[in-house]
């Protein structure tokens, strides 16, 4: 018997991640909701469109909100769980979870993605396909890992990190809150807070401890 979920958001994420569902046969998507301000029609992709405010919270939700405003995932996520939200993962079913993994809440991870063996992941991380988590690293929370990125064993990324497509990083480095990796980095140091980062090697290039990461 299929879970039925419903998806927070109504933007191309929310498409891609409706369309990925409909590769994994025990979950059907019975629904969207958006945040108030934002509903004009009562249907999407032949699916009802909830208002937030009238959404039944009973069924369990994945969020879809793209990575123009990390913080925005971040602060929206928190609204959702305030408002008495349950969240599910979605986990395509070609991705590799190998053994001893602990993983949280409102995760999405996309095909051919393999995360080894002891790996601890936290709440509304986005990972992207042929992405590879080594052993043993530690992905807390609101970050969005893009496209054939390689994370090395034993690093450490914190909270509202962007990874951009194919960026590398070696083993055992620490990435502080709010870093940015710009598509195609070689990271070899650890990072500092909101900073972005940028070639091979990757050095730091800017900050953006005000407004946060801005794609």
């Amino acid at each position: 018997m299929s879970k039925k979920i419903l998806i927070f958001g109504i933007g191309p994420l929310a498409i891609t991640v409706f369309e990925l569902i409909q590769e994994i046969n025990d979950i059907e998507v019975i629904g969207f909701i958006v945040d108030d301000e934002y509903h004009n029609n009562n249907n999407f992709l032949n699916l009802p469109l909830f208002k937030l405010s009238l959404a039944d919270n009973n069924f369990e939700i994945i969020t879809c909100i793209g990575y123009k405003s990390i913080r925005t995932r971040h602060s929206k996520f928190l609204e959702l769980v305030d408002k008495g939200f349950r969240f599910t993962n979605i986990i395509h079913p070609t991705a590799v979870l190998c053994k001893g993994i602990k993983m949280g809440m409102n995760n999405i991870i996309f095909p051919q993605v393999c995360v080894e063996p002891n790996v601890e992941i936290g709440d509304n991380n986005i990972i992207w396909s042929q992405s590879l988590i080594g052993h043993d690293a530690t992905i807390y929370s609101h970050n969005y890992i893009s496209a054939k990125v390689l994370v090395g064993g034993n690093c450490t990324i914190r909270n509202r990190c962007f990874l951009g497509n194919a960026t590398n990083m070696i083993n055992d480095l620490e990435l502080e809150d709010e870093t940015y990796l710009v598509a195609g980095s070689f990271l070899f140091t650890d990072t500092q807070e909101s900073a972005k980062y940028f070639g091979n090697p990757a050095r730091k290039v800017s900050t953006h401890k005000e407004e946060g990461i801005k794609i």
